[in-house]
């Protein structure tokens, strides 16, 4: 029997999904964050032989680079860079790898479950506490810089303090990840400010202004060539900060904003989330904790990032600044509120996964057909 391809697995899986997550849930966690790993080494190679190339009216040009269409994939599906060439060919605007480190990791472990990852399908939500499991940035970059891009899908690439350093050390490492990309020919940067999900705890804790500082300092005033680099930020962010973390970012000369990433705010979500997935959310988030996904944070990604995108046209960068939108995006109607509201970019995890299942390498190509 030949082995299933990804777009026929996750189709499977889609129909089998409601039964799997009203078992005992420790046993759902547990197949689903085996399942999890199983499936995107499958997606890795199946690349598809017909190409979508999107119609010219989607692209876009942000700080002189050519995106094809207005939405790409979110930081933490190719933690190494796995699957560039599936995303050209499937049609993707850019390609977004990592969230990378200066050391290596393993990612998280508790008991026998490696990655723990929990899907909430009634809810079109998910649970993860991967632990940013790569190979760290000095080998992932090398890696990169033999890639062949393709014109409109610009490459990024995400990173952050290592969780295992501190103070200067953990900034230096990050500054000498910075440059690795930069040599490596990546198009743009994204600093990861949000990420829950590590065994060391959240890295935006204190001092962010000083930590941006010094990658101005010793990064962004010393590039060699255009590089934009924007900072990401949770979707938990009170809409009181946006503006005083705008003003920031762009006194520093940085070149965007992203809001945001996955939600710790548990009690706040769980009210979103289907009555039969209830258990396995409240076994997740209390056994693990980790990171909530997926259209809960719909809302709270489009209210954080419109905020955003007002306070800049009222204030006037000297600078292009762009803002950028993940969380709860699935479909063609979250894109065009983004547009809506001046939003440059979109980035997709959960929603990513949702409509795969539904419409395998023709994700990109059924969403934009009536565009």
């Amino acid at each position: 029997m030949p082995l299933l391809k990804a777009t026929t697995l996750a189709k499977w899986e889609q129909k089998v999904r409601p039964i799997v997550t009203r078992l005992p849930s420790p046993l759902a966690t547990a197949i689903y964050s085996f399942g999890r790993t199983h499936f995107l080494k499958k997606l890795h190679k199946d690349v598809p032989v017909v190409k979508f190339v999107p119609p010219e009216n989607l692209s876009r040009t942000l700080w002189g680079l050519e995106f094809r269409t207005p939405i790409m994939n979110a930081a933490g599906i190719y933690k190494n860079g796995e699957c560039y060439n599936v995303c050209i060919a499937q049609g993707a605007g850019g390609f977004l790898g990592g969230t990378t480190t200066a050391l290596p990791r393993k990612g998280n472990k508790k008991g026998i479950i490696r990655w723990p990852f929990a899907p909430f399908p009634r809810s079109k939500a998910a649970a993860n506490w991967l632990g940013l499991p790569n190979k760290g940035h000095k080998a992932v970059a090398a890696t990169m810089s033999s890639f062949k891009k393709t014109p409109g899908v610009p490459i990024g690439w995400s990173l952050m303090g290592a969780p295992e350093l501190e103070g200067e050390e953990k900034l230096q490492k990050l500054v000498e990840g910075l440059k690795a990309f930069e040599e490596a020919g990546i198009d743009f940067l994204e600093i990861n400010e949000s990420c829950p999900n590590t065994e060391e705890g959240k890295p935006q804790d204190s001092g962010l202004a000083e930590r941006l500082t010094y990658i101005k300092e010793n990064f962004l005033d010393a590039r060699n060539r255009s590089l934009p680099v924007i900072v990401k930020f949770s979707t938990d962010t009170e809409q009181s900060q946006v503006p005083e973390l705008i003003d920031l970012l762009v006194r520093l000369d940085f070149d965007g904003v992203n809001f945001g990433n996955t939600s710790t705010q548990y009690s706040k979500h769980r009210e979103y989330i289907h009555p039969k997935e209830r258990k396995l959310y409240d076994y997740f988030t209390q056994k693990f904790g980790g990171g909530i996904s997926g259209e809960p944070l719909k809302k709270d990604s489009l209210a954080l990032a419109t905020l955003a995108v007002e306070h800049i046209n009222k204030h006037k960068p000297s600078h292009e600044f762009h803002v950028i939108r993940t969380g709860g995006i699935e479909t063609l109607a979250d894109i065009k509120a983004s547009e809506k509201a001046s939003i440059s970019l979109n980035q997709w995890y959960t929603g990513y996964f949702e409509q795969f299942a539904q419409n395998g390498h023709n994700i990109y190509h059924n969403m934009f057909e009536k565009a």
